[in-house]
């Protein structure tokens, strides 16, 4: 039995580890995203939606594994994906998929459904624009999707939050959320998904 109880902790541990470590990380790329001043955008410019993009490796053994996003490629990928939400609810940017977690900046143009996901917590970090957040509670007309995933049209009894760019939330696995965007604005953000449902 204490055997069992120190490997929970253990393997509790080191979760709370890894978000430590990628919440610091995100505080500051923020930092480093707020501070941009406008510069050329037209590096790393792919299709939205799908496509990763590669960010700037170290070729170092030592660090493999280590990517930065200089605030400049930052900016630019917020801008395209600004051109390109047009009326669309949503459009991101895969920036990175790595056993464990996967990495997207996604701007959303409408409310999107609420969710669920079974297995997988997400990070979010707040670049643009304002929102509300709603977490906990019960989804309203709960749909059951593949990959361990619930949406549902809203959240019943759940708690809101007001975002600003700078904010940082944590999302742990199987609770309902969603974030409400205001009429005829966007809200762009970082999304950092653990331990995600394989892509089909």
């Amino acid at each position: 039995m204490a055997t069992k109880e120190f490997l929970r902790n253990t393997a509790e541990g080191d979760m709370k580890n890894q978000i430590l470590m990628v919440i610091i990380a995100l505080v500051v790329f923020l930092r480093g995203f707020m501070s941009a001043m406008p510069q050329d955008t037209t590096a790393q410019q792919g299709p939205v939606g799908g496509e990763q993009i590669e960010p700037t490796d170290l070729d170092d053994d030592r660090l493999r594994g280590f990517v930065m996003w200089p605030s400049a490629e930052v900016e630019a990928i917020a801008n395209r994906l600004e051109r390109e939400i047009g009326d669309r609810a949503m459009v991101y940017e895969t920036v990175r998929n790595d056993d464990g977690h996967s990495v997207y900046f996604v701007l959303r143009g409408l409310t999107g459904p609420a969710e669920f996901h079974e297995t997988e917590a997400d990070l979010y970090v707040v670049h643009r624009g304002s929102g509300t957040f709603v977490i906990g509670g019960e989804l309203i007309d709960a749909e059951v999707l593949p990959r361990k995933q619930q949406r549902g049209s809203s959240i019943r009894d759940g708690n809101r939050y007001a975002l600003a760019p700078g904010d940082i939330l944590h999302v742990p696995v199987a609770t309902p959320h969603q974030i409400i965007v205001p009429p005829g604005q966007t809200f762009l953000y970082t999304l950092v998904k653990f331990d995600e449902e394989p892509l089909q």
